[in-house]
């Protein structure tokens, strides 16, 4: 029998953390941990009240930029994506990546994602049903929005290994731990890689794809730096290179665990969106988010302090009965599912909308060349993340920093 999470970041990467989650139900509105010496927001009202609160910030007040970064290209995006900061220019650049993100509808999403998905299927190397589906998990969203930014397919070799080196180092900082001056080296040319290849097309003088065009549009009506633009569109890429792969394979891991489930969706007698709104209620694929104290307050009847840590269990606060009805039930049906996965309050996420709709077609896809989809509920593994869960398909366990994704497709070979 496989023991339990020994604490709150080790959660994500469990296989089985739920009865870990539900556990922090059961004790203190908030609780506090020991081993991470944080407070845990669990239950989902405590959660709403620490995501809503104005004394809870997304990075410390006194360090909003890790000293490892902030002298550099990493730290120039760091500082400026709008996820990442609070106060005045998180108001207004929050408005301009929501209306840019929002601008993107079904039939800019649906025609790029599949033919992309067929182009990624046609060039992968690896052997291995599992190891196909992963990269084709963790390859084809990011390359997506590149795409609907105008970012050529010439240029992906370069990008997806820069977006590993970035969030190598971006990952490190965030979870407190110091990384090597050659990884920060590596990673502040990454950041200056991002940099221009979404400059490049932001700034282009022809014709501009339609995320482009939102952003750069949007941008300069409100005002906002040229540098701040660029920086968000950068942001769009890194939040889509882990976050819409995970949710595509939680859903097919949720199919994979439910035959009758799966044979419906395939028999077209469920559509999957119901089932991917379930997916992200009943196993979310951000399992946990964290917030700063900025000044003292009381939240859930607790005093927290300038400089406390609160780790927000969205996954827990998703399996709360007093939020959702039988909330262990995996039900795609369910009248009135409630869900955290994208936050709330002033830095809820934006791709509520877009990130489920590309999932979607990307699932569909995956389902379309017949994949042995119950066999993928007996190789997953979950990729080592203090937040996130990250499931990936064959090959002994996971991949650290998605180095397959990372390689130009069709060069699998040493180069």
């Amino acid at each position: 029998m496989s023991h339990g999470p020994r604490h709150i970041r080790a959660a994500p990467s469990h296989p089985d953390p739920y009865p870990y989650y539900t556990g922090l139900l059961d004790r203190e509105l908030l609780v506090h941990d020991p081993i991470d010496r944080c407070w845990i927001a669990a239950r989902a009202d405590v959660c709403h009240a620490v995501l809503s609160s104005s004394a809870c910030r997304t990075r410390p007040a006194a360090q909003p930029i890790p000293d490892a970064i902030a002298r550099g290209a990493i730290g120039d995006v760091f500082g400026q994506i709008v996820r990442l900061v609070d106060g005045p220019r998180h108001s207004t650049m929050k408005r301009v990546v929501a209306s840019s993100v929002h601008a993107i509808g079904w039939s800019d999403v649906l025609p790029v994602v599949r033919s992309h998905a067929r182009w990624v299927g046609d060039r992968l190397t690896v052997d291995g049903e599992g190891e196909r589906v992963t990269e084709l998990l963790y390859s084809v969203p990011v390359q997506v929005i590149a795409l609907l930014l105008g970012i050529s397919h010439d240029a992906f070799g370069a990008m997806m290994s820069a977006l590993v080196a970035y969030n190598a180092v971006a990952t490190a900082v965030t979870a407190g731990n110091e990384p090597s001056e050659h990884d920060v080296a590596r990673g502040h040319e990454a950041a200056r890689t991002l940099l221009d290849l979404v400059g490049s097309v932001i700034c282009h003088d022809g014709p501009v794809r339609p995320l482009a065009r939102a952003l750069r549009d949007e941008g300069n009506a409100l005002g906002c730096a040229h540098a701040d633009i660029v920086a968000n569109g950068v942001g769009l890429l890194l939040q889509s290179f882990v976050s819409v792969g995970s949710l595509s394979g939680l859903t097919l891991l949720a199919l994979a665990r439910r035959p009758s489930l799966l044979e419906r969706v395939c028999r077209q007698q469920l559509e999957l969106t119901p089932v991917i709104q379930e997916v992200t209620r009943f196993e979310p694929s951000t399992s946990t988010t964290v917030r700063f104290v900025a000044e003292d307050a009381v939240i859930a009847g607790q005093l927290v302090k300038t400089g406390d840590v609160v780790i927000v269990s969205i996954a827990s606060a998703n399996r709360d009965p007093a939020f959702n009805v039988d909330p262990d039930r995996f039900d795609p049906l369910r009248s009135e599912r409630r869900c955290l996965e994208f936050g709330t309050g002033a830095h809820a996420c934006p791709a509520n909308r877009l990130a489920p709709l590309m999932a979607e077609v990307l699932v569909d896809h995956v389902l379309s060349t017949g994949v042995d989809v119950p066999s993928l509920a007996d190789i997953v593994t979950y990729a080592p993340s203090a937040h996130v869960r990250i499931p990936r398909f064959g090959g002994g366990g996971p991949r650290s920093s998605f180095s397959a994704a990372a390689r130009p497709l069709g060069t699998r070979s040493p180069m």
